[in-house]
């Protein structure tokens, strides 16, 4: 009888053993998104651009052979002012996703800057908030552009946090966004 006894305390021992091991190695295999802070804003840019591509990717499924699609790279924002470093990211982006679009021969064009200086140049006389939704959309279809990179950044003692989305201008759906944080010391 206390043979019996052991053997059951044996087996619920291992069995609890083995859920264990179990809940371990699946603790390993799911995590939560990786946060990457970047030392330099071009190293974020780059990345930034292959994020944007992977968004396209899953959104469409006709990038290589369906119709081209135009992408304008717009203003980020820092609370509802235009950021020091909308210049600077508008023009690395750009550059950036001409490139990788290009690397993975898709039909994407994207509108460049000198494009967007003159829309928004008439949209200076007629609305002050560059960083209104409704704005950026009716900008998106002056230019052309099915696609609009858009996003904010927030400030902070150690690192900035960059919350970077596409839509899709026809039907401002945001079609995906990501987050990415720079150093301070990164600019």
């Amino acid at each position: 009888m206390a043979l019996l006894a052991l053997r059951s305390v044996i087996m619920k021992a291992g069995i609890i053993l083995i859920g264990l091991i179990l809940i371990l190695f699946l603790s390993g295999c799911v995590s939560g998104p990786d946060i990457v802070k970047y030392s330099n804003i071009d190293e974020l840019i780059e990345e930034a651009a292959w994020y944007v591509v992977d968004i396209l990717w899953e959104s469409y499924e006709d990038l290589e052979e369906g119709k081209e699609r135009t992408l304008a790279v717009y203003y980020f924002t820092e609370g509802q002012k235009v950021s020091r470093l909308s210049d600077y990211l508008i023009n690395g982006m750009t550059t950036s996703i001409a490139n990788a679009v290009n690397y993975e021969d898709i039909n994407i064009s994207i509108v460049s800057r000198k494009n967007l200086d003159r829309i928004l140049d008439e949209l200076t006389f007629q609305s002050s908030d560059l960083a209104d939704p409704d704005t950026q959309l009716s900008i998106g279809k002056q230019l052309g552009a099915g696609l609009i990179l858009t996003g904010s950044i927030t400030p902070a003692e150690e690192q900035d946090k960059f919350n970077i989305q596409l839509i899709e201008v026809e039907t401002a759906r945001v079609l995906g966004g990501f987050i990415m944080y720079l150093e301070q010391n990164g600019i």
